[in-house]
């Protein structure tokens, strides 16, 4: 697999998908920062996926870019979790949610794309803010949450370990 960046458009009203191939697709920027980071994440229906890491390579300076593209495969505990979450939503009424504009800002934004469940599909976007003050109203919100949530922490993760490791080459 590899990194298209086409791979989300909009409907015919303006709302985002992503291109059928893909279950989910989650997407990071820092907004103008230091450090300029981007993480994409793209999960494909057998659970492979492609993770785009983007950065300054020197966040003191802004010399150098970083960009590095991993193929891989979810960690099961997040596999598990998009599996379940995807099985209910199959089930479950689906919905755009839109709480913030996206644009060039100096503000962190968070993209989460639930991908083509018989042509429904669910958008989530935040900013830290909003993230940070989201309240679930049900068990599956409260599931979407902390999925959210450990895909965050994971894609991190996942960042600071290979930029690391660039670093000490």
């Amino acid at each position: 697999m590899t990194m298209d960046k086409f791979f989300i458009t909009t409907d015919e009203n303006g709302n985002y998908k992503i291109e059928e191939k893909y279950i989910f697709s989650y997407t990071y920027g820092d907004g103008f920062s230091h450090r300029l980071l981007r993480i994409n994440l793209l999960v494909e229906y057998d659970f492979n996926c492609s993770l785009q890491l983007e950065s300054f390579m020197d966040v003191n300076t802004g010399n150098g870019i970083f960009i590095s593209t991993i193929e891989t495969r979810l960690p099961k505990k997040l596999e598990a979790k998009l599996r379940k979450f995807i099985e209910k939503l199959k089930i479950e009424k689906s919905e755009t949610t839109k709480d913030f504009f996206e644009g060039a800002t100096d503000m962190p934004f968070y993209r989460f794309i639930y991908g083509d469940l018989s042509s429904n599909y669910l958008v989530f976007l935040y900013d830290n803010y909003n993230l940070g003050h989201i309240k679930a109203s049900n068990k599956i919100e409260s599931e979407r949450l902390n999925l959210q949530n450990d895909i965050i922490v994971w894609t991190k993760k996942m960042y600071s370990s290979i930029k690391e490791s660039y670093n000490e080459e």
